[in-house]
């Protein structure tokens, strides 16, 4: 049975039906409503057809069971837009929408810093706020 740490506790055990259920609605999400990703923010992104959106979800799916085999944490949103921009830059660079791009990456940095900051801030909150004591 495969086994995960959280932090520095004590390993949890997860049993394969657990494990099934996950990968099921996971399946059934990507089945449901990648189209609409792919029609969405492939058609801004770069110029999508129906071999191209094949390409770039197999893609995503190929490289998100690569990083979970490694045990790396990879959103698969990352994943997706990078699948894009590659099937984009294979036929030619000139047909990716770069600024839209930078707007992804800007946001994505962005998202780490505003998370770092808030967590900084509840952090401290919590540390220095002042404590009543009983005599």
């Amino acid at each position: 049975m495969p086994t995960f740490k959280i932090f520095l506790g004590s390993p949890i055990k997860v049993t394969w039906l657990i494990r099934g259920i996950g990968g099921f609605a996971a399946s059934i999400g990507f089945y449901v409503w990648e189209w609409k990703l792919t029609q969405c923010l492939g058609g801004k992104l770069t110029y999508m057809s129906n071999s191209r959106g094949l390409a770039s979800q197999l893609c995503t799916v190929a490289t998100m069971i690569m990083m979970t085999r490694l045990k790396l944490p990879v959103p698969s949103c990352h994943v997706f837009v990078g699948s894009l921009i590659g099937i984009g830059i294979a036929d030619d660079p000139w047909n990716v929408n770069w600024k839209l791009f930078i707007k992804f990456l800007f946001g994505w940095v962005f998202t780490i810093v505003f998370c770092s900051v808030v967590a900084c801030g509840i952090y401290s909150f919590t540390i220095f706020s002042p404590a009543y004591v009983v005599p």
